[in-house]
């Protein structure tokens, strides 16, 4: 997860710094994914691959123009840029519910993945949304998403089943807390 403008990098910085780094990771064996949420589909239901991007921030968007073997997952919502080794494990998956079983934040999980927070604290943590699903937690439920998506072929229905946030409730959650139990730099 990353916030460029909260990490204020100094004036000579460009997307080519930024993206020489992940070269570098990919070049040394890592998977890297990068997250390219587009949290606009919940109203607008339209979503494209190619042409939507990131809400979450230029890193993703950057990879996905500049790295030539890079692809997005097939998420209208919480889809990823992918770049390494694993990038097809990753893309392959079916997920029946965004966080829940066969998602990609199963699969983090599985793969005991790293989490790189550059400009963001723990609050910007999606794999919590894994947890709060496995667990049931009072303050979500589950609601569908419609719309049309595009992930290679033209625009299809689609539906996404996600675990979300009871409003009504407006519950307050400190991620931070976690903190103590997380390696941080």
């Amino acid at each position: 997860h990353s916030s460029f403008s909260r990490l204020a990098p100094p004036g000579y910085f460009n997307k080519w710094d930024a993206l020489y780094s992940i070269k570098q990771l990919v070049n040394s064996g890592w998977t890297i994914a990068l997250p390219s949420f587009t949290f606009s589909f919940c109203k607008s239901g339209i979503y494209s691959f190619d042409t939507t991007k990131s809400e979450t921030g230029i890193y993703a968007d950057w990879v996905l123009k500049e790295i030539s073997n890079s692809i997005r997952t097939n998420h209208p919502i919480y889809s990823f840029v992918l770049v390494g080794k694993n990038a097809d494990l990753l893309f392959d998956l079916k997920p029946k519910t965004t966080w829940g079983t066969d998602s990609i934040f199963e699969k983090f999980e599985e793969l005991n993945a790293n989490y790189l927070m550059l400009g963001c604290d723990l609050q910007s943590c999606t794999q919590i949304h894994r947890y709060e699903e496995i667990n049931n937690v009072p303050y979500r439920f589950y609601k569908n998403f419609d719309g049309k998506a595009n992930y290679g072929d033209g625009f299809l229905e689609t539906r996404v089943k996600m675990f979300v946030r009871n409003l009504d409730i407006d519950p307050k959650i400190d991620m931070n807390i976690l903190a103590p139990n997380f390696q941080l730099f």
